[in-house]
C-alpha cells in the first residue's frame, strides 16, 4: 500500500516535471526585484489591505430563514513558524500614493463547506485570509497607472448551511449538478439589493462580493462577469477556494484573475485580447506559466479603460481602515514540511520539506520533497514555488520577481533581507501546460469560466 503510495506522488513528480517543458521559453531581458523593506515600511495610510475595521461576519440561520450576523473585529493576525524581526518598524514618510489611487472594497463570503473544512476554527480563518488577500493584493501592486490597494473589508462566515443559501440551493455538497452562475446572481441580488436597509453589513462597506466555495464548480475553478464591478448585482464573482491550499499561488493567481473580470479583462487570446497571446500564461490566461502573477498588456489597456471610466466611480473611495495591520507572507507562518503536505491535492503527511546541499538552489523555485520508504529517503520533488516569505537560506526570504507589465518575467528569487547587498541565488521559470476554458454571455455582460 505504501509502495503504491510512493509511486503515485513519484508519478505526480514526473507528470509535472515533464510539464514544465511544454512552453519554449524566450530570453529575459529585464529583472526587477520586489523591494521587501519600502514594502514594509510603506506609509501607514497607503497600508489598506487590512485593518482594525476590517470585519469577520459571523452568519446563522434560524428556523425561518431568517440570517443574522454577529459582528467581530478582524483580529491581528500573528506570525507562527518564523521570527517577526522580518517585519520592519514603521516610519512616517508621506504617501507615495496619486490622487487617481482605486481601491476596492472586497467582502469574502465562505462557504458552509469551507467553514467545516476549516475545523469551525474562526482565528484559523481570519489568519488564512489574511495570507491569501495578501497573495491578491501583491498581484495588484505592479499597477502605476492608476496605482490599485485592494482592501479586504471583511470575511463572511456560516455557522450553519442555510446562513448562506446562494451558495448551499446552488453548489452545496447536497447539490448534484452546481450552478455557479445562479449562485452568483443570487448572492448578488443579496448582498447588491436585499441588504440596502441594514446595517450589520453596511452597504458602502464594500464594492464587490467574492464568493469562495470549497466545492469543484462544473464550468472550471471561477466564474466572474466582465466589466461588473460598480454594476450593482453584477459586482460578483466565484470560484473554489480549498482549505488545504488556501495559500497556493494558483488559488491566489485565480482570485486575482477573477477580479480582474470584473474590472474589464477578457482572456488572452480572446475577444477584446486578441492581440496578446494566452501562452505568455499571464494573470488573464487560462493557462499558468511563468508570468502567473504579472499582467498582459491587453489586461493593463482594458482594465485601465475601465478604471477611467465613469463606471469605476465604486473604486475610488479610500476605506476608512483603523489601525493598519502587519503585512503577513505566507511563508512567515506556513513551514516549508507543511508546504510539502500541501502539495498532494488532498494532502500527503508522509511528505516532508528536504533541502540539501545539492538541491538549495532549487529551492527558490520548487518544493524539495522527500518521503520515507523502507528505511530510505525517496525524493518526491514538486515543480512548484514555494510561498512568498518561504526561508531560503541564511538571512533570506522567498519573494516574487516583477518587472512591471512586460513579457521579461522570472517567477521567484531568494534574496538578502538585509538593508544593503540584495542579491538574486537562483532564477528560473516555472512552465506549466496551457489549459481550456469555456466562455458564454449572459445579459450585458460576458461571464468567462476559467479552469486555474
Amino acid at each position: 500500500m505504501l509502495f503504491n503510495y510512493f509511486l503515485f506522488l513519484t508519478n505526480i513528480s514526473l507528470l509535472l516535471n515533464n510539464a514544465l517543458a511544454w512552453i519554449t521559453e524566450e530570453e529575459y531581458i529585464g529583472r526587477e526585484t520586489f523591494d521587501y523593506d519600502i514594502y514594509l515600511q510603506e506609509p501607514e495610510e497607503d497600508r489598506v489591505l487590512l485593518g482594525s475595521n476590517s470585519k469577520l461576519y459571523l452568519a446563522e440561520s434560524d428556523q425561518y430563514g431568517s440570517i443574522k450576523y454577529k459582528t467581530l473585529s478582524y483580529p491581528v493576525p500573528s506570525l507562527k513558524s518564523q521570527s517577526t524581526t522580518h517585519q520592519k518598524s514603521q516610519t512616517k514618510t508621506k504617501s507615495t500614493l496619486g490622487s487617481d489611487t482605486l481601491y476596492p472594497q472586497i467582502l469574502a463570503v465562505l462557504d458552509y463547506e469551507n467553514y467545516i473544512a476549516y475545523d469551525k476554527n474562526i482565528e484559523k480563518i481570519a489568519h488564512s485570509m489574511a495570507g491569501f488577500w495578501n497573495i491578491v493584493d501583491l498581484r495588484y501592486r505592479t499597477w502605476k497607472d492608476p496605482h490599485i490597494r485592494l482592501h479586504l473589508a471583511g470575511v463572511v462566515i456560516p455557522t450553519n448551511p442555510n446562513a448562506v443559501p446562494y451558495l448551499t440551493n446552488t453548489i452545496g455538497n447536497k447539490v448534484s449538478d452546481p450552478k455557479p452562475l445562479e449562485a452568483m446572481k443570487q448572492a448578488g441580488i443579496y448582498f447588491f439589493e436585499n441588504l440596502n436597509s441594514t446595517q450589520e453589513i453596511p452597504r458602502n462597506s464594500y464594492d464587490v462580493v467574492m464568493l469562495l466555495t470549497n466545492r469543484f464548480l462544473k464550468e472550471g475553478a471561477g466564474l466572474g462577469g466582465v466589466g461588473g464591478a460598480c454594476f450593482g448585482k453584477w459586482s460578483t464573482a466565484i470560484m473554489t477556494h480549498r482549505p488545504k491550499r488556501e495559500n497556493d499561488y494558483w488559488i491566489a493567481a485565480g482570485a486575482a484573475h477573477e477580479l480582474g473580470h470584473l474590472f474589464g479583462a477578457q482572456h488572452d487570446g480572446e475577444e477584446t485580447a486578441k492581440s496578446c497571446h494566452a501562452n505568455a500564461g499571464h494573470v488573464m490566461s487560462g493557462n499558468r506559466g511563468r508570468n502567473a502573477f504579472t499582467w498582459s498588456e491587453c489586461s493593463i489597456r482594458d482594465m485601465r479603460t475601465f478604471f477611467k471610466s465613469d463606471r469605476a466611480q465604486c473604486l475610488k473611495n479610500k476605506p476608512n481602515i483603523g489601525t493598519p495591520y502587519p503585512r503577513i507572507l505566507p511563508g512567515l507562518f506556513t513551514t516549508r514540511d507543511q508546504q510539502c503536505k500541501d502539495q498532494y491535492r488532498f494532502g500527503a503527511p508522509s511528505l516532508f520539506a528536504d533541502v540539501t546541499v545539492d538541491n538549495q538552489l532549487k529551492q527558490c523555485y520548487t518544493q524539495p520533497c522527500s518521503i520515507i520508504y523502507n528505511g530510505q529517503k525517496r525524493n518526491v520533488d514538486f515543480p512548484l514555488p514555494p510561498l512568498d516569505g518561504t526561508s531560503c537560506g541564511k538571512d533570506k526570504l522567498l519573494y516574487n520577481v516583477q518587472k512591471y507589465f512586460t513579457y521579461t518575467l522570472l517567477p521567484h528569487a531568494c534574496m538578502e533581507v538585509s538593508a544593503n547587498g540584495r542579491k538574486i541565488d537562483e532564477l528560473t521559470p516555472l512552465l506549466l501546460k496551457p489549459r481550456g476554458t469555456d466562455v458564454f454571455n449572459e445579459e450585458l455582460l460576458s461571464f468567462v469560466s476559467d479552469v486555474h
